[in-house]
């Protein structure tokens, strides 16, 4: 235990302090389909896609230094009315965590949705990358015919103050059944060093597609 908080800790300042050459690129784009019919009407289903991220210095060193990325997607569908304020229909929203898997060298996907979760295994740092160039296509159904257009966001973070939450129940909770081991320490000393390297890492990113016409 002593030696994973340890590594845990020096993974959370190598990866979270800024270094020379580690520009931050990450970006965010949408792509638009062929027209495609979908439940009797033509659309353009758009594909939300990272760029750069594990070239990124922040989070392609965190990701290294087996800290968990998560990313957080939302895309709004906006109906478009010339003359008039465009009229926000609706939202979908999904995640995606990536975490290394140290002992086994590989690298876990997990995608979360309101219809639940679907986890695959990647090999290699290389898979990883193809995986992020194909994006996220999503079948997206606006309520009637018209023209539209599509706003993603996404918000990449790693640690959470949830997860030190969490880490702090489970310390605290070996702390009271063995009273020698400090273990409550350790998450302040965590929450000490994410203080003194800038804070826990927020990345927000947002893209706007063209205007869709739905038939």
């Amino acid at each position: 235990m002593r030696i994973a908080w340890r590594l845990l800790l020096v993974a959370a300042v190598v990866a979270l302090t800024p270094q020379a050459g580690n520009a931050q690129r990450v970006g965010l784009e949408i792509r638009l389909s062929a027209d495609t019919l979908v439940d009797g009407r033509t659309l353009r289903l758009p594909t939300i896609r990272l760029t750069d991220l594990l070239d990124d210095g922040r989070w392609g060193n965190a990701l290294r230094t087996s800290l968990p990325l998560r990313l957080q997607f939302e895309l709004e569908i906006w109906r478009s009315r010339d003359g008039w304020i465009d009229q926000f229909e609706r939202a979908l929203a999904f995640e995606v965590l990536i975490r290394h898997e140290a002992l086994f060298d590989h690298y876990t996907v997990t995608q979360r949705q309101a219809g639940g979760a679907r986890e695959q295994v990647l090999a290699s740092w290389e898979a990883l990358e193809q995986y992020l160039a194909g994006g996220y296509k999503l079948i997206v159904r606006p309520s009637t015919t018209g023209t539209y257009y599509y706003v993603a966001k996404v918000m990449i973070t790693t640690l959470s103050e949830a997860d030190l939450d969490e880490l702090e129940r489970f310390v605290q909770g070996r702390a009271a059944a063995e009273p020698e081991r400090r273990g409550e320490g350790r998450v302040g000393l965590m929450r000490f060093l994410l203080r003194m390297t800038g804070g826990l890492p927020v990345q927000t990113l947002e893209a706007r597609s063209g205007r869709v016409v739905v038939r």
